[in-house]
């Protein structure tokens, strides 16, 4: 995520799970070997509660680190929790701008160059949602399944987790969408904490200009079905698969990875959310 200065950090939560309040003194952590202590102003954590504490991430910390943080609580008791942080490059992290300015904004990214599969893929954000917007030019529209299926035919996959790729150890959350016989389909085929999806607040518009050659389709994901992703952590990974079946198999392009062949959110883009 991006804390408040605008400075990469990791955002962890203590759960206090005992009978009585916990006073939690210090969060200290450690990427490779920088030693870093997160602040808590010794603030108590009543029963039942949590309290989420943001870590700076040092500047020393490049591509794959394995970080380890370490809560301290009351009487010097100590929890700890460990994962590895991908950090990409400052130029290899895209940018969601604001939804109002989503329609001729260019392209987050694209991907493919045959005129006969192309995708170009737009992230935008609000308060309620994060957009991610994908114009695919494809010379068959073809889609006969439905739900859990679609993936299978001509339609679109979108994986999200919290911060960096891999720093959390879920795949995070993904959604699909396609133009069905019904119509434009929204589904959720996992939730953020890995459990498979059933209902979603999720929608979809999905066009198909057969003139041009163009599906496009437009996904609305409520940050309420995110969490702990939120717009106001300004950080996450997301990966988008576009799948196509002209009649002769499924094939697709991705933008990131993580989806088609395993789950795994460290092969997933980081993405900012810009002002």
């Amino acid at each position: 995520m991006l804390s408040a200065g605008g400075k990469h950090a990791v955002r962890v939560v203590y759960t206090n799970t005992t009978d009585g309040p916990t006073r939690l003194s210090a969060v200290k952590a450690r990427f490779g070997k920088k030693k870093v202590t997160a602040s808590t102003r010794g603030a108590i954590v009543r029963p039942g509660k949590s309290l989420p504490v943001d870590v700076p991430i040092p500047g020393t910390a490049k591509g794959s680190t394995d970080y380890r943080v370490r809560f301290v609580t009351s009487g010097d008791a100590v929890h700890q929790l460990a994962g590895t942080l991908s950090v990409p490059a400052a130029d290899a992290i895209a940018e969601a701008g604001p939804l109002a300015q989503i329609d001729g904004a260019p392209p987050t990214a694209s991907v493919g160059k045959d005129p006969g599969l192309s995708a170009d893929v737009t992230l935008a954000w609000s308060q309620e949602a994060l957009v991610v917007d994908v114009c695919v030019a494809d010379d068959v529209q073809r889609q006969t399944f439905t739900g859990q299926k679609i993936w299978q035919g001509d339609s679109v996959q979108v994986a999200l987790a919290p911060g960096f790729p891999g720093e959390t150890v879920s795949a995070g959350a993904e959604y699909g969408a396609a133009l069905t016989s019904s119509g434009a389909e929204s589904v959720i085929l996992r939730n953020m904490d890995g459990s498979p999806g059933t209902r979603t607040a999720a929608t979809s518009t999905v066009t198909r200009d057969e003139s041009a050659k163009k599906t496009h389709y437009r996904m609305t994901l409520p940050w309420a079905e995110l969490t702990p992703t939120a717009a106001d952590q300004r950080l996450l990974s997301v990966s988008v698969l576009v799948n196509d079946d002209d009649g002769g198999g499924r094939s697709f392009l991705a933008w990131g990875g993580g989806i088609s062949n395993v789950k795994d959110s460290k092969q997933y883009k980081a993405v900012t959310l810009a002002d």
